[in-house]
């Protein structure tokens, strides 16, 4: 390949403040569910649990349109790749929005098995989605367990990123900058 990067196809405004506001929020979560307290019990959320809660909530409200978002929109060109790369970035991209769903929603529920107000402290509450339960905490570490797996795809998103910039120079950067 040349050194000089291809001109590869940028997507759209909105694609990618949904991509930089969701990384943003994602990277805050990620600090405040490594800081916070561990949570025992049913008693209420408060200093950092709270955060975390109000940044799932804002989570999935975005995540949630940026997925209908993507299934609505054209597809940009595709940069030309090997399959083996296509179909890894494919599969990896699919990993990484369910997860940005199923992180949030397994948060929600175990919320809800906790009795918790889910919402974001302005009036603004989601409907439970489950009724109190016993499965609080093992609901809690498949949460924990699937934001680590949710760390470590962001992680190899990032370095195929960086991949595409300096090491096979195709342009696929600079599409979401």
């Amino acid at each position: 390949m040349s050194d000089t990067p291809h001109q590869a196809a940028r997507h759209d405004r909105l694609t990618r403040l949904f991509h930089w506001s969701m990384a943003l929020l994602v990277a805050a979560q990620f600090a405040v569910g490594w800081t916070m307290p561990d949570v025992h019990g049913t008693a209420p959320p408060l200093g950092l649990v709270l955060l975390h809660v109000n940044l799932g909530v804002l989570l999935l409200l975005i995540a949630v349109p940026r997925l209908l978002w993507s299934g609505a929109r054209k597809p940009i060109a595709q940069v030309e790749q090997r399959r083996a790369l296509a179909f890894i970035a494919s599969a990896t991209h699919k990993l990484l929005y369910a997860s940005l769903i199923a992180v949030p929603v397994l948060g929600w529920l175990n919320a809800n098995g906790r009795t918790w107000h889910v919402g974001l402290g302005n009036g603004f509450s989601l409907p439970a989605i489950a009724a109190p339960h016993t499965l609080g905490a093992s609901i809690g570490e498949l949460h924990s367990a699937w934001a680590t797996g949710l760390a470590i795809l962001i992680g190899l998103h990032a370095c195929a990123a960086l991949a595409h910039r300096f090491v096979m120079k195709d342009g696929v950067l600079s599409r979401m900058l």
